[in-house]
């Protein structure tokens, strides 16, 4: 007991202070593998990120810093659910048939004020770049802060063709006030959607842009 095996298979006294080589560690003068860093390169540990509705608060601000209105159409909408004095937890966070017409109504609401004054809301000269080109940069800002990332192809281009399309059917304004319209009842919005390149099936690592979202 208490001996190794040395040189020559000879049994040699543990000395004070050794213990037996780790055949893991073969390197006697490199630091024992900590077994909690080995735990975190074997196992992902994923935790369940649900999706969470944005607050009223988070609606409010988040539409004025989009299209710069000074309306708060949070203050028409239900009451929301607590749950431990917080309005962040996704389990209370359901949207009931009053709180989507709350969002349709709000939507319709802040694309018509906002298209009163489409200067401010565009940013762009029309007169020296062009409608077209306008409206092309206004749909790849506006959609972009409002999902809080970068769009994909396909929802670039689908955007872009919503922009067109109400264009010829309803003129330049009316299509502005039908993006807004439609990307404030967008999912992308009203949640914060977090995902990332796919690590394992069904494991995702976040990105830079749903870690700077949160």
């Amino acid at each position: 007991d208490g001996a190794i095996l040395g040189r020559g298979g000879l049994g040699l006294p543990n000395l004070p202070g050794t213990t037996p080589p780790d055949p893991t560690n073969p390197d006697p003068t490199k630091p024992e593998p900590d077994p909690r860093e080995a735990r975190c390169q074997n196992e992902l540990g994923a935790a369940w990120g649900p999706l969470r509705r944005v607050t009223h608060e988070e609606y409010d601000n988040s539409v004025g810093a989009l299209l710069r209105t000074t309306l708060r159409p949070s203050s028409a909408f239900p009451a929301q659910a607590r749950s431990n004095g917080f309005t962040t937890g996704s389990a209370q966070q359901t949207v009931g048939e009053l709180q989507a017409e709350a969002y349709f109504d709000a939507a319709e609401l802040i694309a018509a004020d906002v298209v009163k004054n489409v200067p401010v809301l565009l940013q762009c000269d029309v007169a020296t770049v062009g409608q077209a080109e306008c409206g092309r940069r206004f749909v790849t800002r506006f959609v972009t802060a409002a999902f809080r990332r970068p769009l994909t192809t396909d929802e670039a281009a689908s955007y872009q063709a919503l922009m067109t399309t109400a264009t010829t059917q309803l003129g330049f304004t009316g299509a502005l006030e039908t993006v807004v319209f439609a990307v404030l009842q967008s999912p992308h919005f009203l949640y914060h959607v977090e995902l990332g390149p796919e690590v394992v099936p069904g494991v995702r690592k976040l990105d830079g842009a749903s870690v700077a979202a949160r």
